[in-house]
């Protein structure tokens, strides 16, 4: 795999996937292979995509709870990256894994400041942890 790929991948999937913000007046129940919504509570609605990935957002469309996003880089490589969110912001722990492997683990305050990073290196593609 190429190592660059990999890098690329993963920034875009940092920078623009997970912190985007959903249209409430968009969440609706569709059928297919279009997204699932299913309400939570009276302020917060699961979002599952046909892959089996998920969030939460509230009804203003913020990111909020937990997430699980699984994304194939090519036919050998993948990677998850599972955690919570507040207000759009990663808190708590953050584990990325490649392949089913951790490769890296980020913490997060309440606030969503990044504190900490434990990159694992014994992951045979540890290029994913350099980033």
């Amino acid at each position: 795999m190429d190592a660059m790929k990999t890098r690329f991948f993963l920034l875009a999937l940092l920078s623009t996937g997970l912190s985007l913000t959903v249209d409430a007046q968009d969440l609706r129940p569709e059928q297919g292979t279009q997204p699932t919504y299913q309400l939570v509570d009276a302020n917060l609605i699961k979002v599952t995509e046909p892959t089996g990935n998920f969030y939460h957002v509230t009804r203003d469309g913020i990111r909020e709870g937990a997430f699980l996003v699984e994304e194939r880089i090519d036919n050998q490589t993948y990677v998850t990256v599972q955690g919570q969110m507040n207000q759009g912001k990663y808190i708590g722990r953050v584990v990325y894994r490649m392949n089913g492997e951790i490769a890296l683990i980020r913490v997060y305050d309440e606030s969503g400041t990044l504190i900490k990073t434990t990159r694992m290196h014994d992951v045979s593609t540890a290029t994913l942890a350099q980033n």
